[in-house]
């Protein structure tokens, strides 16, 4: 009995993870890492750079998420939106959630190395830029902007997996998708304007309203 409880018990554990992270969502950042992998082309991505880019693009998002899951434990214990996640509500431990980042960022970097040299030297500087979002909001409220620099970096990182080398084309992209994402966090953070000014955090909405979050997005 306890032996094939245990399968049960870890596919729960992993399914509130996923949950932890909204895996779910990574959807939505998979059509700009693909969308410059095919520009890149000469004339078609091969198949095992297709996958090393997707293993590369989860595992960045997956640790990017988890690592800020962590760093804003204590703040989102004490917001009402968001005081019912896994970690925050006690059904998940930091342990488990430090092995997910951890796990996530090196499988990142062996996608990359997998790909090319310049992608797996170019790696650290996307994980740090990833983690360094999760302190922005802290000191600035240019975070929405940083927030979508980090997914800005999936069509850039796809271009130069295919291509080994910068381009003016994924560049442009990038910053469409940036603009597209700091675009949709501003209405997002609307949620949190008056938590984020109670606790001295910094937002477009937080700093400067409804009226101008919205123009600004």
């Amino acid at each position: 009995m306890m032996a094939s409880s245990l399968p049960r018990r870890t596919w729960d554990k992993m399914t509130v993870l996923l949950e932890l992270v909204k895996f779910s969502h990574t959807l939505f950042a998979l059509p700009f890492a693909l969308a410059g992998a095919l520009l890149a082309g000469k004339p078609w991505p091969s198949a095992g750079q297709f996958f090393w880019i997707l293993i590369a693009m989860v595992g960045a998002r997956t640790g990017a998420m988890a690592f800020n899951r962590l760093v804003d434990e204590k703040l989102d214990s004490h917001n009402p939106r968001t005081s019912g996640r896994p970690l925050t509500s006690g059904r998940v431990g930091r342990r488990e959630v430090i092995i997910l980042f951890v796990f996530s960022f090196a499988l990142l970097s062996y996608a990359a190395y997998r790909l090319n040299p310049l992608c797996f030297a170019l790696s650290p500087l996307a994980i740090a830029w990833v983690c360094f979002y999760s302190y922005t909001k802290r000191f600035s409220w240019g975070s929405h902007f940083v927030l979508g620099f980090s997914l800005a970096l999936a069509p850039v990182g796809a271009w130069l997996a295919v291509r080994g080398s910068f381009g003016a084309v994924p560049i442009i992209l990038g910053l469409a998708v940036l603009t597209w994402v700091a675009g949709f966090d501003i209405l997002y953070a609307l949620q949190d304007m008056e938590f984020d000014r109670e606790k001295g955090l910094y937002s477009i909405p937080a700093a400067f309203g409804i009226r101008y979050s919205l123009f600004f997005s």
